[in-house]
């Protein structure tokens, strides 16, 4: 049996997949979304891309969508693609008007209501409720920027609590014993962080992987500034 997926793709779904690479601040960055979310190109030979880490749905939705196991007929479909970019609807980077740097501001996902209301009036998600619905979160913050803003809750704990959330981390053991994992909700699989290596046509040999001039086995960029122990710990000891 084959198994495809569906892109929601019609009506006010449209706006919904694209809402993400237009302004809804005047100060909104979005060079983040150049290059279908691989970001701005830093060298095409060696696949090189400053990648942003919340770009995860940009870069599973554009492949998604040439993807050869796409069907345009969702009687054919066993599993649904939700083409809504959760992470910038509940966040963005922007320009700091008095650093003149960039930082980070909270939307609390305005768009959400809406999917909700797309996502109940259709046969194919009430079909099984979400059981075989993908929702693309795409980021890692706190559990508490999604439960203590109401719309994201609304969306992700109601209407798409059956829903499969691929996140990079939900950070649910930030709170005290259970507290988190019963906020959270079931169906969340972990993600890696984007990487900045992208391939394309372009890319010529050698590739990553096969470059032996390594003098540096392990680096660590960061700061040993963390609320979480262990990491503080492993921080403080590289």
């Amino acid at each position: 049996k084959n198994n495809y997926f569906y892109i929601y793709d019609t009506g006010y779904w449209v706006n919904i997949s694209v809402a993400s690479l237009y302004k809804r601040d005047p100060n909104e960055r979005l060079d983040n979304q150049l290059n279908n979310g691989a970001g701005p190109l830093v060298n095409i030979s060696s696949g090189a891309y400053h990648t942003d880490q919340y770009q995860l749905f940009s870069m599973i939705y554009y492949r998604a969508l040439k993807d050869y196991r796409r069907t345009l007929d969702p009687s054919k479909a066993t599993t649904f693609l939700i083409p809504y970019d959760f992470a910038t609807d509940a966040a963005y980077y922007k320009n700091c008007q008095k650093t003149a740097g960039v930082c980070y501001d909270f939307r609390k996902c305005p768009l959400a209501p809406k999917v909700e209301e797309l996502l109940l009036a259709s046969p194919w998600y009430r079909r099984n409720y979400g059981h075989d619905h993908l929702l693309i979160v795409g980021m890692n913050y706190a559990m508490d920027h999604y439960i203590l803003k109401p719309k994201c809750k609304s969306l992700l704990a109601g209407t798409c609590r059956n829903c499969t959330k691929f996140a990079i981390d939900d950070y649910s053991y930030m709170y005290s014993g259970d507290a988190g994992i019963n906020a959270r909700g079931d169906f969340w699989h972990a993600a890696p962080f984007p990487a900045d290596f992208h391939w394309s046509s372009h890319v010529t040999r050698p590739y990553p992987w096969e470059n032996t001039d390594r003098p540096i086995i392990v680096s660590y960029v960061g700061s040993q500034r963390s609320y979480y122990g262990p990491a503080r710990r492993l921080r403080g000891s590289i």
